[in-house]
């Protein structure tokens, strides 16, 4: 088995704003850079990470630097785990997407969409999303089998690729529907094991944010 840590990236400017960032390549702020850094040393004490992947945008990245800095690593970047493309809907506020169209916002938040649904133009689907990061986790399966891999990526795709383990293993479907009935948490952290040709195995930790709420660490999480 390979372990995989997916944390989503920490709190950014987009997220401060209410944008709907997709690809769009916004920073982390002040908040975001002291959540990094409390997850560094979470991680640092909690997981023997081997090897760190990013997607290739700014706040995956900066969120994972620190982490890359406590084990003495690198930091690879890998533009599949990219967060899901919105298409037309990129830069806009979520609120002003949610009063254009209500009905597509509310299935689009939900991730919901596959290749035959009404989506905004440009936008990815479903299996669109699990073909890239399927095919990412398969070839780090292959590099780093047995090891631990941190990889550093983004909330709506975590959202689709949970999706995926979700319909192939009932016990994963309970999990994910506990502990992430609206999506993922800035900053949590995610594990899941595969099997030796990369298939998704078992769901260990989903959305875990605690390390963030001890009264000597607690950094904001809002």
């Amino acid at each position: 088995m390979t372990t995989f840590i997916f944390i989503r990236h920490a709190h950014s400017l987009g997220n401060q704003m209410g944008f709907c960032s997709g690809h769009m390549d916004y920073p982390l702020v002040e908040k975001g850079h002291a959540q990094a850094k409390r997850l560094a040393e979470h991680l640092r004490a909690t997981y023997p990470i081997d090897a760190i992947y990013a997607s290739n945008l700014i706040r995956t990245i900066q969120t994972a630097q620190p982490t890359a800095e406590a084990f003495g690593l690198e930091v690879q970047m890998d533009p599949r785990f990219c967060e899901v493309c919105l298409g037309e809907w990129e830069g806009q506020t979520w609120k002003a997407v949610e009063e254009q169209d209500p009905e597509l916002s509310n299935s689009w938040l939900s991730m919901r969409m596959r290749r035959s649904d009404r989506r905004p133009r440009g936008s990815e689907c479903m299996e669109e999303v699990w073909e890239r990061v399927g095919a990412a986790v398969k070839e780090i399966v292959a590099d780093h089998r047995g090891s631990c891999v941190a990889v550093f990526c983004h909330g709506r795709m975590m959202r689709a690729f949970s999706t995926l383990w979700a319909e192939q293993d009932a016990d994963a479907a309970q999990i994910l529907a506990d502990k992430a009935p609206r999506g993922f948490f800035g900053a949590s952290i995610t594990v899941a094991e595969f099997n030796d040709d990369g298939s998704f195995a078992k769901l260990l930790l989903c959305n875990d944010r605690e390390y963030m709420m001890d009264k000597d660490a607690r950094v904001a999480v809002e």
